[in-house]
């Protein structure tokens, strides 16, 4: 109930229906092989990078660059632990950048502003939707399983949920491409990746840990939410076991590694919080002044 009428009163708007999100998204199509990323310059001075796998409405990465607007939000002290409290100034400055990939049209258009907002502050923020991460690129079916979409619509997955969930195909990134790529352009320093990716995390780790991915100069820290629940029954052993070796300290063959928890933070989950180029309304700055209020329970309580 509290997302709901947070949702109303900061402004959140969905798409109305399945065509409008549809319509939404197919204008920001990522080119399916990757190629967009493939230009040494992309990764320009970028020493603290985040990537946000599974980025939704871009949440986690806002929280990166405008802390102040989430008080209390859990991911705040994974931030500041990697990349320092001070993280509003320019990129060029920071060396802070941050990459997500979101796979649900209905976000597309979100993400876009969100970007342009961003580039104007001087902050290296790039999204990649609609575009999804897998072992390997390609398409991939998609199912949209809520038409509604409430609670941020995070239901959007591979697995089919509902009778009339409705399907989607879209383009996927094979991620550990991707990663040898940033690592290989990118200037020395901290990465630090989020993935929820409701179940499709059993698809992408397996060949990060093949490739070695999750090991020293690649990636620092993953926080994972795990999903082994979606899952048939018969896949769940495997899922058990990929969960069991990454989340080992000996998968990279007796070297450091990267470190793994499993975390969760679905605080602000519908957001609405005003860009950086948009004036505070009185609705927003009296949700802000309860957001303030209620930030310590937000280390006890997963309030939304």
């Amino acid at each position: 109930m509290f997302a709901y009428l947070a949702g109303v009163a900061m402004g959140v708007q969905h798409p109305a229906n399945i065509d409008d999100t549809l319509s939404a998204g197919s204008k920001f199509l990522s080119p399916r092989q990757g190629a967009f990323y493939h230009d040494p310059k992309f990764f320009d001075g970028c020493s603290k990078v985040f990537l946000d796998i599974g980025s939704n409405r871009g949440t986690h990465i806002r929280k990166l660059f405008e802390p102040e607007k989430y008080p209390g939000s859990p991911y705040l002290e994974v931030f500041d632990q990697a990349f320092g409290p001070l993280r509003s100034g320019p990129s060029s400055e920071t060396g802070i950048c941050a990459f997500g990939f979101e796979a649900n049209p209905r976000w597309a258009s979100r993400l876009q502003e969100v970007e342009k907002a961003y580039a104007a502050k001087g902050w290296r923020a790039k999204w990649f939707a609609t575009t999804a991460v897998g072992n390997a690129a390609g398409d991939s079916t998609f199912w949209l399983n809520d038409k509604a979409g409430q609670n941020s619509n995070w239901s959007f997955s591979t697995i089919k949920m509902a009778d009339d969930s409705h399907p989607i195909k879209v383009p996927v990134v094979d991620l550990s491409e991707f990663m040898q790529y940033l690592t290989a352009h990118a200037s020395p320093g901290y990465k630090l990746m989020k993935m929820d990716i409701e179940g499709g995390e059993f698809v992408v780790l397996p060949k990060l840990l093949e490739n070695r991915l999750l090991c020293p100069n690649f990636l620092d820290k993953l926080t994972i939410e795990w999903h082994e629940h979606h899952l048939a029954e018969d896949q769940r052993p495997a899922a058990a076991k990929t969960r069991l070796q990454v989340e080992s300290p000996a998968k990279c063959g007796g070297e450091p590694s990267a470190i793994v928890s499993d975390f969760d933070d679905e605080s602000f989950l519908n957001d609405g919080m005003p860009l950086p180029s948009q004036t505070y309304t009185l609705y927003d700055s009296l949700w802000h002044i309860m957001d303030i209020s209620i930030a310590p329970l937000r280390r006890f309580v997963n309030i939304y």
